[in-house]
């Protein structure tokens, strides 16, 4: 009799390993029209670990060293153009120097959750400090990129070994009138087609820290993201001249590439934690996680995030650049990265004023892109933005 309860007992437990695998469907998220998405940034000194693939994983970063906390602010999606969207986002695509606002839509359907594509937001721009002709222009009337397929992030049901792909586009579309090129408000289109590639190569347990020395966990899926951009330029249709895209810093055919891992939990529409990882998925540059969710294990924290100009922007590297914030910072601390999240420089910048700071970027790598963030370590009070060396 008791072998065979023992044997009945051994019997009802089988099926409960399988119940250990996650999968995650429709039913277990929510986008809400109106959000906040705050996030705490981790820069990688010291390392990241990078997560192992497979079932059943720990996966423990209980001691991330965080930063400074970034928000990004969703509004509700009302634009006819994005059916599909529950919300979007304003943020700030580039062309070569000249910094642009987007509206950038999301949704979440039975199949996944999704990008829809976006909308470029009318903008006029002097081009003087570029040819030096204080006549130049280039304007932008606004330019839809409504994606045929959705960009899924996570396609349900989501389960490990899943994959997918996708392909789009953003589309700029620009008018310009330079003298130097001999262009009188000729037409210049920008592309930026991307392709990703999704796979859930992973599944257990995240542990983040916590409140009061306390750490948290979750039950999550862990996501390989893989983009593959590749940049194109036209003049009045045919492929733009050399000496405009060099005017512009911009390449034709210029591929860049974005890697990262996502970890997805039931309940939440934004990955817990997001890791960016080098080309050879061998070395983290930088990770972000949800800081809504668990509070920083430092108190130098910045929650406020303030308005700021860098000028002159272009800047040289023998030349100095000027950041005038709209709030005081009585002892601020300049981060400067490139767009994978390498730290270029940390240190304090020269005080003008509580306000006004300078730095020179002579020790930069070259000319390009690069980012800044700006925190007062004795006030809440932060910002960042986008410099081009040239």
């Amino acid at each position: 009799m008791q072998r065979f309860l023992l044997t009945v007992l051994m019997i009802s437990l089988i099926p409960l390993v399988g119940l250990a695998q996650i999968t995650l469907d429709h039913e277990d998220f929510t986008m809400e029209p109106e959000y906040v998405d705050a996030r705490v940034f981790v820069f990688s000194d010291p390392p990241i670990p990078v997560p192992d693939h497979g079932e059943d994983m720990v996966y423990d970063y209980s001691e991330l060293f965080s930063t400074v906390i970034d928000s990004t602010f969703y509004h509700e999606a009302t634009d006819e153009n994005f059916e599909s969207a529950t919300r979007f986002f304003v943020g700030s695509p580039a062309l070569g120097p000249i910094s642009l606002q987007s509206e950038y839509y999301k949704g979440v359907n039975e199949s996944g959750m999704f990008r829809a594509g976006s909308y470029l937001l009318p903008e006029r721009e002097s081009l003087g400090p570029l040819t030096g002709n204080p006549e130049d222009s280039i304007i932008f009337p606004g330019s839809y990129s409504i994606f045929e397929e959705p960009d899924y992030f996570i396609k349900f049901p989501a389960t490990y070994g899943d994959e997918w792909s996708s392909e789009n586009s953003y589309i700029t579309d620009a008018f310009v009138t330079a003298s130097a090129f001999f262009l009188n408000n000729a037409e210049v289109t920008n592309q930026q087609s991307f392709a990703r590639e999704g796979s859930v190569v992973g599944w257990g347990e995240l542990i983040l820290p916590g409140k009061d020395d306390t750490d948290v966990s979750f039950e999550v899926l862990l996501i390989r993201d893989r983009m593959d951009i590749i940049d194109s330029t036209f003049l009045e249709g045919e492929p733009a001249p050399p000496q405009l895209l060099s005017a512009f810093n911009l390449s034709q055919g210029r591929e860049t590439f974005l890697y990262r891992y996502n970890f997805y939990a039931a309940g939440f529409s934004t990955p817990l934690l997001q890791i960016t990882m080098d080309f050879e998925w061998e070395e983290a540059h930088f990770a972000t996680f949800k800081s809504g969710l668990v509070l920083s294990n430092t108190e130098d924290i910045a929650t406020n995030k303030v308005d700021a100009n860098a000028f002159p922007n272009p800047v040289g590297q023998s030349d100095r650049v000027v950041f005038q914030t709209a709030e005081p910072m009585t002892d601020p601390v300049l981060t400067v990265f490139d767009n994978s999240g390498r730290i270029l420089f940390s240190g304090s910048p020269d005080i003008q004023r509580e306000d006004t700071f300078s730095w020179e970027p002579n020790n930069m790598p070259g000319a390009g892109m690069l980012y800044y963030q700006l925190k007062d370590r004795n006030s809440a009070n932060y910002t960042s933005g986008k410099l081009l060396i040239k």
